[in-house]
């Protein structure tokens, strides 16, 4: 009895280890990215992006803010999220083909945070501000 618990816990350890393994090899991932980081514009396509990129607002004017974005994802899934001081202003599946904009009060011109996040996508994405 003693020798069915053992084994039975190794199993269960080299399967822990098995899965960790997979999860560690599919986190934050990028393929064929070509974009760029501009102040007022932000823009990329890639043949693969898995995890979250995260890009910073360096340019304001006016007490309103308007973000506008579009997205192109042809496979897989993205998201879309834009905090104003630490506080969302958009949370948005943005899968597919969108094109809209958001408008929200900023006057102090506060940090304005983008945080891309994907799961196995393909496509490209244009956000202006």
């Amino acid at each position: 009895m003693k020798k069915i618990k053992i084994r039975f816990s190794l199993l269960l350890f080299s399967f822990a280890i098995a899965i960790t393994s997979c999860s560690v090899l599919r986190g934050n991932y990028t393929k064929n990215w070509h974009g760029s980081d501009n102040p007022g514009h932000i823009y990329a396509s890639f043949d693969g992006f898995n995890g979250h990129q995260d890009f910073n607002a360096m340019s304001f004017s006016g007490t309103k803010m308007k973000v506008k974005y579009s997205t192109d994802i042809t496979t897989g899934t993205m998201a879309l999220e834009v905090k104003c001081n630490g506080t969302p202003v958009l949370i948005r599946d943005v899968t597919g083909t969108v094109r809209d904009s958001v408008i929200f009060d900023n006057p102090n011109h506060n940090q304005v945070q983008f945080t891309l996040q994907a799961k196995d996508a393909a496509g490209k994405f244009d956000i202006s501000y």
